[in-house]
């Protein structure tokens, strides 16, 4: 009996976290519609996060409002400053995209890192504003201060956005939760990691606040320790930045003593024993995100991309050569698609078939990422059924081949544009031998259909295209 009340019990302060959480994270994505307001509302989400790290809460709609309207004001200049960072910093990732090569990735890599770490700066100063009453210059460097100084909690802030924001591009199911559980996923384990650091700094101030900070002992009688301590915490309250300053100043101090008190052998054994993860963290972010770029040749990156649904892997860089010479530009052919699927009451699928993968296609579709997809029938049908993905095939083939080619063509009833040629049969002959060896399990044996998104691509490069595939 004691158990399942305890069991019951640990099961309601779960879930009701988890609402608590949903909740801040509705309200903050609310408060940010206007964008000069959303610094005041992921201020007023962190004070509430390093809040629930202790349980002190309490109302959190009424807690959240009440953050939000103190922070409104102070904060919405420095938001601006901090907003145009990262639209550089962003921007910079958009034209670093099209780099070819591994230099290229290399460099991608290192900017992704840097804009790591500045949304973990982002993330220090937020918590700053949300425990301390500052200008935006001093919480900037307060926050920079904190930063350097717990380097290591840094480090794991900006990993974790890292693989964050890896999961949302690599499983695009996983944005329907953005809404109500985005917020929290990004900024909980930050407020609790930042939070435990802040609190950690003001209870080693308590112990010699009064000395440190007291600007005018003789406003107190002597002795009044009492009074003495509430007099400093009230003024670390209101000007935190000399206690900051003075607290790291004596902790780097005492640590570049020690390291300059030893040497050789034993100041390298030292710095390895108490500094080794942060080269290896900062190493380890770059290297992930040089491997995730070079590891992803995106269609983004390509003037012509095409997709190869359910195929066994082929020849794709001799099939990019060979498509790139006869449509021009640089064109990128994707074998990576393994997409399961529903036709009536069967389901399509092989061994390696992933969702992932299906909510990439489409998404790819949709955000004009593809300009071409070679798939088997069954698939095409599947996906007029979808309605208004595709484009009708007679709008890029001029009128002669368009004869020659009528046989081929594969009509279908379209949910959203109605009847037309949303694709053409590949004959079993010719370049088709080189892009696979054929569909894979269920799609064995089925017939390969050229398809068009609709709205992407040129007419001539699909035109072109058409042409070669169907020599």
């Amino acid at each position: 009996m004691g158990k399942g009340i305890a069991g019951n019990d640990l099961y309601n302060r779960v879930m009701t976290k988890v609402f608590d959480l949903a909740l801040l994270s509705v309200l903050t994505l609310v408060f940010s519609v206007p964008v000069i307001t959303a610094g005041a509302a992921f201020t007023a989400l962190y004070a509430m996060m390093m809040k629930m790290r202790k349980n002190e809460e309490g109302a959190i709609l009424k807690g959240y409002v009440k953050e939000f309207k103190e922070n409104l004001k102070p904060s919405i200049a420095g938001w601006i400053v901090l907003l145009a960072g990262f639209a550089i910093l962003a921007a910079d990732l958009v034209i670093l995209r099209d780099l070819p090569g591994e230099n290229g990735a290399v460099v991608y890599g290192v900017t992704v890192t840097i804009l790591a770490l500045y949304m973990t700066f982002v993330s220090w100063y937020l918590c700053v504003r949300a425990r301390f009453v500052e200008t935006f210059s001093s919480a900037a460097a307060t926050a920079l201060r904190f930063m350097a100084a717990f380097l290591p909690v840094s480090i794991t802030c900006s990993l974790w956005l890292i693989l964050l924001f890896t999961v949302v591009i690599k499983v695009p199911m996983s944005m329907m939760l953005v809404p109500v559980f985005g917020a929290a996923c990004l900024c909980y384990p930050q407020a609790v990691m930042i939070g435990g650091k802040i609190d950690r700094y003001i209870e080693e101030r308590e112990a010699t606040a009064p000395m440190a900070v007291l600007e005018d002992p003789e406003t107190l009688e002597p002795g009044d320790v009492s009074e003495l301590v509430q007099y400093s915490k009230a003024y670390r309250d209101e000007h935190p930045d000399g206690g900051v300053k003075r607290y790291f100043y004596v902790k780097f101090d005492s640590e570049k003593r020690k390291i300059s008190g030893l040497h050789g052998k034993e100041r390298l054994s030292y710095l390895f024993t108490y500094y080794k993860g942060i080269p290896i963290a900062i190493v380890s972010m770059i290297v992930l995100a040089v491997l995730w770029f070079s590891g992803e040749k995106t269609a983004a990156g390509a003037d012509f991309s095409i997709a190869l649904v359910n195929t066994y892997g082929g020849d794709t860089d001799g099939l990019e050569q060979v498509v790139s010479s006869a449509i021009g530009g640089t064109v990128l052919v994707d074998n990576g698609y393994q997409i399961p699927y529903t036709i009536g009451e069967e389901t399509i699928q092989s061994d390696v078939a992933t969702l992932s993968d299906y909510d990439r296609f489409f998404l790819n579709i949709r955000t004009g990422n593809l300009d071409a997809a070679i798939v088997p029938e069954s698939f095409f049908n599947y996906t007029c059924g979808i309605g208004g993905a595709l484009r009708d095939v007679r709008e890029v083939i001029d009128r002669e081949r368009l004869a020659a080619y009528m046989e081929f063509l594969v009509w279908a009833e379209d949910e959203e544009l109605g009847l037309g040629a949303y694709g053409i049969v590949l004959p079993g002959s010719g370049l088709r031998e080189q892009i696979s060896e054929g569909f894979v399990a269920d799609n064995r044996g089925e017939r390969a259909v050229l398809i068009f998104p609709a709205g992407v691509g040129s007419d001539e490069q699909c035109a072109l295209l058409t042409e070669l595939l169907m020599e």
